[in-house]
């Protein structure tokens, strides 16, 4: 259900946070034209100065036009309000879909219209719990066990004895698949089955998705430009793309050249991250199936607990899981916010650069546990700045000293009581693009 807000109860304290989320946004962070003249018409109104939004201001005071601009002469207002029409209809089909507020340009002028939702359907539905009678009953074995889905990768003995190779700890991993499941699970030290157990719950399927950002072949060279569009085709399918698309920069693009589709890349933060959820699934005796984030939809997500390592922007399907309403969000623009810090606690954080050799000194983390798709579900996301930091969470997490010291911060934060879904701001510092000396920055527990 959604009302038009009136300007008057419009006040930027309200609206400024809703308004930095959508320009912070995969969608709009590549077009600074847009998102300039976004910011100026919803400033301007709701600081009750909408008599100011002409058409004659805009191009002045947000296209840098001159006094004698003249829109019969320049179209550069009416062209770029279309455009900016069509990239909030985009953000909010996909990134926005569960913001609260939403805000729009009607046609024939340039007044923006703010629409608060009174429910926030999606975000609300995910955090219902299930009723008291269902959540003692012990649950139902899943039989989509027997197979994994068609595309996907269902974590085999052969997978595990080569993810045991690649980090050097094959002879672990065979004694762990000759013990019984018993004794598998009893090797997981108790602060990691604290954190981790709710992923991998007896009969739920869990699904690992790992971020593997799309790119697009220019002609028959070897320049790939990255795409954060919504679009999705096999490699090597042809996407033709408008002039004025505001996911890539046509600069780029010479003239008549094909672009197409292209295999894409992930981090070593994250293939180390999935190597470790693999053994952590062997010690729970628990079956796993990896795909990639593009690869991963909503279907996949129903009935399941989902681990995702990398940026939830990445993947459509998690970008509507209402993320942008939890206390603590990735920006988008390299930055983790805090969205009501308390007194002395920092709103953002960013990794920081050694002045010197201007490498990348110390990163941050977003890890959070939060309501899946159905009720009583998960999804456990890892995402970090960078794919050190990204791998870094989940190594604290899975490790008995970091797993500790999250779970006695979080019981602090809720009164005793272990959460069921919470988030915490990981920090690492980097040496030789390596990880090391991880620590706990702050946590927020989601009701």
């Amino acid at each position: 259900m959604a009302s038009l807000l009136p300007t008057a109860q419009a006040s930027a304290d309200e609206i400024q946070p809703e308004l930095d989320r959508v320009l912070n946004s995969d969608t709009f962070r590549k077009t600074p034209s847009l998102r300039h003249f976004l910011r100026y018409i919803v400033t301007n109104t709701i600081e009750g100065h909408a008599d100011r939004i002409k058409e004659s201001n805009i191009a002045i005071d947000v296209f840098s036009r001159g006094e004698e601009f003249d829109g019969r002469i320049d179209n550069i207002v009416r062209v770029q309000a279309h455009r900016l029409r069509k990239l909030l209809e985009t953000y909010y089909s996909e990134e926005g879909r569960d913001d609260r507020y939403r805000f729009s340009v009607p046609k024939g002028n340039y007044i923006p219209q703010i629409e608060m939702r009174e429910q926030p359907q999606a975000f609300e539905a995910a955090i219902q719990l299930p009723p008291a009678e269902a959540a003692v009953r012990e649950p139902v074995p899943a039989p989509a066990f027997a197979e994994a889905p068609k595309g996907r990768t269902r974590i085999s003995t052969a997978a595990i004895f080569l993810a045991g190779l690649a980090s050097g700890s094959l002879i672990s991993v065979m004694l762990l698949l000759l013990a019984p499941a018993a004794k598998r699970e009893e090797s997981v030290a108790p602060p990691v089955r604290n954190i981790w157990s709710a992923a991998f719950e007896p009969g739920i399927k869990v699904v690992a998705a790992f971020t593997n950002p799309a790119f697009l072949r220019v002609g028959n060279s070897q320049n790939l430009l990255r795409y954060r569009g919504p679009l999705s085709a096999p490699s090597g399918a042809e996407i033709d793309l408008p002039a004025d698309d505001p996911y890539i920069d046509h600069q780029f693009v010479p003239k008549g050249a094909k672009l197409r589709f292209n295999d894409s890349w992930t981090g070593v933060g994250e293939v180390l991250a999935v190597n470790r959820l693999t053994l952590l699934a062997v010690q729970f005796g628990h079956p796993v199936s990896v795909l990639p984030s593009r690869a991963l939809s909503l279907d996949d997500m129903h009935g399941a607990n989902v681990v995702f390592i990398g940026s939830p922007w990445v993947n459509g399907a998690l970008a509507q899981m209402g993320a942008a309403n939890t206390p603590l969000y990735e920006a988008g623009d390299g930055r983790i916010m805090v969205r009501d810090p308390t007194p002395g606690e920092q709103a953002a954080y960013h990794n920081r650069v050694n002045a010197v050799t201007k490498e990348i000194a110390a990163a941050y983390a977003l890890f959070s546990v939060l309501p899946g798709i159905d009720a009583g579900r998960s999804v456990f996301c890892s995402a970090g700045l960078g794919t050190a930091a990204t791998w870094a969470a989940i190594d604290f997490s899975t490790s008995p000293a970091g797993a500790a010291q999250l779970a006695e911060a979080l019981k602090k934060a809720n009164g005793g009581i272990f959460p069921r879904h919470y988030q915490a701001i990981i920090r690492t510092e980097i040496v030789k693009e390596s990880a090391t000396n991880t620590s706990l920055v702050t946590v927020r527990v989601i009701p």
